[in-house]
Formats: structure tokens, sequence, C-alpha cells
């Protein structure tokens, strides 16, 4: 089963036996902010995301993705692209991998890369093509 972590403070994400991750979403404009849980498929290339229902995000809206440990907090932005965030994965070998993925709503792009070697292993979604270029080079990590 994949694992899904806070790359800073090692919160475990998973939920839902496995078939999801946690993560505290912020949706903010110059007259408001708002705060939900989203909670994502953990299977790479699934999409959709569930979340408060009294809440209704348009295609476009930027997520900002956050630890859901109130002593942490921290956002998953990546440095290199606000439009992705990042989180520590485990899969079933152990192996540490980064979940790299799209915070902007509608979009769909995922990508796998291997923590030690810093390369993509996988990418899913139709909207890749918009970020794989990311990628061509060695990638800096938030941690």
């Amino acid at each position: 089963m994949r694992r899904f972590y806070c790359p800073y403070c090692n919160e475990d994400l998973t939920v839902l036996s496995g078939s999801a991750f946690k993560l505290k979403g912020i949706l903010s404009s110059d007259f408001f902010d708002c705060s939900s849980l989203f909670y994502l498929p953990s299977t790479p290339g699934h999409f959709g995301a569930l979340f408060d229902e009294q809440i209704t995000i348009k295609e476009g809206a930027r997520v900002n993705f956050c630890c859901p440990n109130d002593q942490c907090g921290r956002s998953f932005t990546t440095k290199y692209d606000h439009d992705l965030s990042q989180i520590k994965m485990l899969d079933e070998n152990s192996e540490e991998s980064v979940a790299i993925f799209n915070r902007i709503f509608g979009k769909h792009a995922t990508f796998i890369v291997d923590y030690q070697k810093k390369s993509l292993r996988a990418s899913y979604g139709e909207d890749k093509l918009e970020y794989i270029h990311e990628f061509d080079s060695e990638i800096d990590l938030i941690w």
C-alpha cells in the first residue's frame, strides 16, 4: 500500500484504508479565505477530490495545499512551479518517492519522482504536457 507523508513533520496523510490522502486546502482572494480538508485519491492517475460540500470551487481556482497537522501547517507548493504541490510517498516496496500534483482545480497532472535520483518515474493526466518540462533537469525538492 502506498503511504503519503508531510515532507516537513512526517505526518501520515494516508486515510480511508490507503485509498486516499488528506491535505488542508486553502482558497483565498483579496476578499476572503476559507479552508477545508481535501481527500485526494492515492492511485496516481486517478483525479478528483472530496471536500466540504458547502464550498463551491470553480475550474481554474488555485488551491494552496498544506499539511493538515496544526502544529506544522506548511505549504506543499513547489519552488519551481506555483501550480504544483509535492508530498513524500512510500510505495509498496517502501521506496521513497515524491508525488507532485496540480493545484489548479480542474487540471489533471500528477508526477512521481524518484527521491534519491531526483528523476521522473511516471507522469499521468491529460494536462501533464503543460508541466513535463519541469522534469528535464534535476528537481528542486522542497525538503
